[in-house]
């Protein structure tokens, strides 16, 4: 029988050309929860090789190294628990996924290449966000795109960002804003830029989530046969599902906020210094594990982000609607 052949995937982001390539059958699992423009082939800026192998060979295939600085283990929930070890060295870094998966990042190329092991048991929309998604934001570090925790709408050319630990509202706001008229970038991570009139927010995947809880005290039309797929109490949906031409890949960023829930029914937005932000935002956005030069690199670049673009406390209330009002006022400039 004839071996099937690896597929081929060619992707323009920003301007730069992205190969992925995936071994046979994962084409059909992964992919699909990035959305960028298709590209020609040719000389890729970033590359992204995915492959699956037997678990006996993945210390012969991707040995992790004898001389590395080991990474803090921790674990992370999929739809069961994974210890994650990673190693540092001058080339790059390795994370082992415990009986799931190992990839390389390298230091010195926009590249990474992940061995996925047969028969492991994790979903493939964690998979896809893991690996392909999570994977192609952090190489976009290498063009001096910064890969940050927050969700992001736009509001007529108007850019906001939204900022705050797990469990602060963040999804649900931004699935509000997307049923009230603002197209959304991202509810979790969008890729930030310095350009010469300021700076501009990306994203590249229109899928955004929505918790059981949230879903049944604020959006209970929600169409759910139509999701893109559901774990546990979380449900993942495309924008276009939701809202037809709801979801945009780029915007000029103009605002920030910090969301806290407020416990009122009433949303409202106070200005704040540059300077109290950094506690809510910079945890969730740096990463304890890097260089110095990237880790000052990343610092710096933020530092600057925020000190440019004015920053909101959001108290958020359960009034989807009022929440929106205040939101559109601010992108509008005559918030109250």
């Amino acid at each position: 029988m004839q071996q099937e052949e690896s597929l081929v995937r060619w992707y323009n982001l920003s301007g730069y050309t992205l190969r992925i390539e995936y071994s046979p059958g994962l084409a059909r699992e992964l992919g699909s929860y990035l959305n960028i423009a298709s590209a020609e082939a040719g000389a890729p800026h970033l590359s992204l090789q995915l492959s699956v192998i037997d678990p006996g060979q993945i210390d012969r295939i991707m040995p992790l190294p004898d001389t590395a600085q080991n990474i803090p283990d921790f674990t992370l929930l999929l739809n069961r628990p994974v210890t994650v070890r990673s190693f540092r060295n001058h080339s790059g870094q390795w994370t082992d996924y415990q009986g799931y998966a190992r990839s390389y990042v390298s230091s010195n190329e926009a590249s990474a290449r992940v061995v996925i092991l047969a028969g492991h048991d994790i979903l493939p929309l964690y998979t896809d966000m893991l690996f392909t998604y999570n994977l192609v934001n952090q190489l976009m570090v290498y063009y001096d795109q910064f890969a940050v925790h927050a969700g992001c709408v736009d509001y007529q050319g108007t850019g906001i960002m939204i900022s705050g630990n797990s469990g602060r509202g963040k999804s649900t706001a931004i699935f509000a804003l997307l049923q009230h008229g603002f197209k959304v970038l991202s509810d979790e991570r969008i890729l930030v830029s310095k350009q010469d009139d300021g700076y501009k927010g990306c994203s590249i995947s229109d899928i955004i989530k929505v918790r059981e809880t949230a879903r049944v005290s604020f959006f209970p039309g929600l169409p759910m046969d139509q999701a893109y797929g559901s774990v546990d109490d979380e449900h993942y949906f495309r924008c276009g599902t939701i809202t037809p031409d709801g979801w945009r890949s780029h915007t000029e960023l103009k605002q920030f906020l910090v969301i806290n829930r407020s416990g009122q029914p009433y949303s409202s937005l106070t200005p704040i210094n540059p300077t109290r932000v950094v506690g809510e935002f910079f945890p969730v956005t740096m990463k304890a594990w890097d260089n110095r030069e990237a880790a000052t690199k990343r610092f710096n670049f933020l530092m600057d982000f925020l000190s440019t673009v004015p920053c909101y406390q959001l108290d958020f209330g359960t009034d989807m609607a009022q929440f929106a009002d205040i939101v559109r006022e601010l992108a509008e400039g005559v918030m109250r």
